[in-house]
């Protein structure tokens, strides 16, 4: 009677377990969805979403960027990019530049503008008519301020020399 009492409990401790396993279980499996709509739930921009563009590019509109985490003279920089089947970044009105700015993180960064005598000039050779020039720039520090970088909101003449950040671009 004993043995049989006590194989009982047993039994009944297994059953119980077994059911808290099997309450517990749409616990754990709410916890996991509410755990995976919160990861998709994440910011994940229309640009992101719809974006054609290269991984390890970002898109926005029609455009894609990248943006580099190494530093490069200018040439090198405007050479990468050709090879990327884009150009250094030309920054033609202040929405695109508006656009950019959470994505630099206030760091400068290459754009293709060069000086070209006395006027300034962009990769395409166009004359730039949006120049958001930080306060007493361009100064042309020592006769060697050829390039120009922005930090997202403002431009700076600078040596050609020195290593910047740079970013590509190019159109989907």
């Amino acid at each position: 009677m004993r043995n049989t009492i006590f194989i009982d409990i047993i039994s009944l401790l297994l059953c119980s377990s077994v059911l808290s396993v099997q309450l517990n279980a749409p616990v754990k499996m709410e916890e996991r969805l509410m755990a995976e709509i919160t990861k998709l739930k994440n910011p994940i921009t229309r640009r992101q979403l719809l974006s054609n563009c290269p991984e390890n590019w970002q898109g926005i509109e029609s455009k894609c960027y990248y943006i580099s985490t190494t530093t490069l003279t200018w040439e090198e920089s405007k050479n990468v990019c050709i090879a990327q089947g884009s150009s250094l970044l030309i920054l033609k009105d202040k929405k695109e530049m508006d656009d950019l700015e959470p994505l630099v993180e206030n760091k400068p960064f290459w754009i293709g503008m060069t000086k070209k005598g006395k006027s300034w000039q962009w990769l395409d050779s166009t004359i730039p008519t949006f120049l958001p020039w930080a306060p007493n720039e361009p100064n042309d520090m020592n006769g060697k301020e050829n390039c120009a970088e922005s930090n997202g909101r403002q431009w700076n003449d600078i040596d050609c020399l020195v290593k910047g950040y740079y970013i590509c671009k190019k159109n989907l």
